[in-house]
């Protein structure tokens, strides 16, 4: 459920502003309203941060896989010392950056001299003391040709259009200024790899430098989530709207401890106003569900998705269909197994070093026991037919689902129609009540006409894809349905101008009538992607064994085998996890939220609890 919020605004004396926002973000209640404001001490802490993400991102790759400590404060030196080491590693790691800079620079050189060779510069410059120079060209073979006899010119390598060259240059030669003159260098290429050489000690004696930092790192992180809260403090006290003597500070804070929040505005001897959100207000959202549905949280938090405070908590009926949907799209019982046994490994490792299991491991287990079950009653065992042919394994197949039986491919797609209009009427339902709680009840019928047009469409469907007969009564429960929508669906007090309105939205209507039609078809892809699971698994089964046959069933063939089938099947189900993602959270985030008419713009409850910079925190104390 969603936690009824009340709008609370906090009026205390200006000079008391920052000891007011202490003292908030101690009691840890009120979810702030944040504006953006810029001033002095915001911008300075913010220039610290980005030198302390910096310095951060710039350690070596294993810095960021380091432990964080249970108490993250344990062994913290302090803001001023983490800024410094934040500087140390900057200087160091723009040693690094520059010694690199100067080594791609040398490594371009080399790569540019090379068709020419190694040669001293000091050996052309003593040729030019002589009346005589040397030039490095680039010509065509085609420009080669037409060069004076009498010039002295040398190819040095070539390819298949260009030709590079060395050219002698004098007084009393011709001139020939053909092709592309290429700039002498300043030392030859023995010389410049050599200092490449140096440059590259130089700079593996910086990198060891500078990963010697690595086990600092969590100090950087420490730093950088205390300046995150630093600067959200600051962002509160500046962000107090001012009148006169008196600062306002709004926020919202859940029903239930709004008498909590009076208590410390009591005692801290501020003034109060606790109000209902009005309409245009955008409260969070705090949702609050039993355990056995809460576990669904860690996918909400992977999509970083939540519902607006005034839609719906569709926690449970999305945990209750993404099982079903988890389960067919992966459709292997075996693979279930595997998923079952890791999660029960990690949730007992986790049970004995935390004490409880984390939601999203028994969300996990709680996916693979329906991956289990879907993959038992259709006899699929990592896609090997012997297995489901073989007891006990075989006494919980249903004919119907039956994997290896080609007339259920028809059975599972009428099953997959049938899950779309349940999944789709309920949301339709849930809408009804919502409409007969609402202001505008006669609305509730505009959402029963959409529940009997899904009815209606549901047979059409089966006619489009399947070639099953339309029933007479299916083409009344569509028409009968978008009448009652049209009727319906804009009613707001005026029963004949709503009707009238509802006409102007009979091109909108019919459009979303289509859009309902392509819904139900899309519930199609829970069989096309489990059939693919299985067909891909079953190939390389058909690979592995083929191996093993053709070499006789040697021991080395069977181990190739057993290799071809243990990489197959690993593909097989990162494939299939990431259908999940694609596929089954789409039916439930788009197809069935969209019938609900949500958007997911909600923004989660937080209450204010960053603490104030250490001068801040002194000042409000005195």
């Amino acid at each position: 459920m969603i936690v009824p919020m009340k709008k609370a605004h906090i009026i205390v004396q200006s000079s008391q502003r920052t000891a007011a926002a202490r003292i908030l973000a101690d009691a840890g209640l009120l979810h702030v309203k944040q504006q953006q404001v810029e001033n002095q001490d915001i911008s300075g802490l913010v220039k610290l941060r980005h030198t302390v993400e910096r310095a951060s991102n710039s350690l070596p790759a294993e810095a960021a896989a380091e432990p964080a400590s249970a108490d993250p404060t344990q062994g913290f030196p302090g803001l001023e010392q983490a800024v410094e080491l934040a500087d140390t590693v900057l200087d160091r790691a723009e040693t690094v950056r520059q010694l690199q800079e100067q080594r791609d620079k040398l490594q371009r050189e080399v790569d540019r001299l090379l068709p020419w060779g190694d040669f001293d510069p000091q050996d052309i410059a003593e040729l030019a003391g002589r009346g005589l120079s040397l030039e490095l060209r680039i010509v065509s073979a085609r420009e080669w040709e037409q060069k004076p006899a009498e010039l002295p010119a040398w190819i040095t390598a070539r390819d298949r259009t260009t030709l590079y060259i060395a050219v002698l240059r004098g007084d009393e030669l011709p001139t020939w200024d053909a092709g592309r003159e290429i700039a002498l260098p300043q030392a030859g290429l023995q010389a410049l790899k050599e200092q490449i050489s140096d440059l590259s000690q130089q700079i593996q004696q910086s990198e060891d430098s500078l990963r010697e930092l690595t086990a600092q790192a969590p100090i950087l992180r420490e730093a950088e989530r205390l300046l995150t809260e630093y600067i959200e403090f600051e962002q509160v006290v500046a962000g107090m709207q001012d009148a006169d003597e008196l600062s306002v500070l709004t926020g919202y804070i859940p029903a239930e401890e709004a008498e909590h929040l009076k208590a410390v505005a009591s005692q801290s001897s501020w003034g109060i106003l606790m109000r209902d959100p009005d309409a245009q207000d955008t409260p969070p959202t705090k949702l609050r569900n039993p355990r056995w549905v809460r576990i669904i949280q860690p996918v909400f938090n992977l999509l970083g998705t939540v519902p607006g405070y005034r839609e719906l908590d569709i926690s449970a009926m999305f945990l209750i269909f993404f099982a079903v949907f988890f389960g067919m799209i992966i459709s292997d019982a075996g693979y279930g197994s595997l998923l079952l046994a890791a999660a029960l490994f990690f949730s007992v490792r986790a049970k004995r070093s935390q004490g409880s299991v984390p939601d999203g491991l028994v969300l996990m287990m709680v996916l693979s026991l329906a991956t289990v079950v879907w993959g038992g009653i259709t006899g699929n065992w990592f896609g090997y037919e012997p297995i489901a042919r073989t007891a006990p394994f075989s006494y919980i197949i249903v004919p119907q689902l039956h994997s290896f039986e080609t007339h259920s491919l028809e059975f599972v797609q009428r099953f997959c129609f049938v899950l779309a209009v349940i999944h789709l009427s309920l949301a339709f339902l849930w809408n009804f009540r919502r409409a007969l709680a609402g202001p505008h009840k006669l609305k509730a019928f505009a959402e029963i006409g959409w529940l009997v047009m899904i009815i209606g469409l549901f047979f059409l469907v089966r006619n489009v894809v399947l070639g099953d007969p339309f029933p007479q009564f299916a083409l009344y429960l569509i028409i009968g349905g978008f009448g009652a929508v049209t009727v319906f669906g804009a009613q707001e007090g005026n029963f004949l101008k709503g009707i009238g309105k509802g006409l102007a939205e009979g091109m909108t209507n019919a459009l979303s009538s289509v859009s309902r039609f392509s819904d139900i078809v899309s519930y199609i892809r829970l069989f096309a992607v489990g059939l693919a699971s299985i067909e891909i698994a079953k190939s390389f089964n058909a690979m592995g064994l083929s191996v093993v046959e053709a070499a006789g069933g040697g021991a080395a063939a069977i181990v190739a085998g057993a290799l071809i089938m243990l990489v197959g099947h690993s593909i097989n189900l990162m494939m299939a996890a990431l259908s999940v993602v694609v596929h089954g959270v789409r039916l439930n985030m788009l197809e069935f939220s969209g019938a609900l008419g949500m958007e997911w713009t909600g923004e989660l409850f937080r209450p204010f609890r960053a603490r104030a910079p250490k001068a801040a925190a002194d000042a409000g104390a005195a």
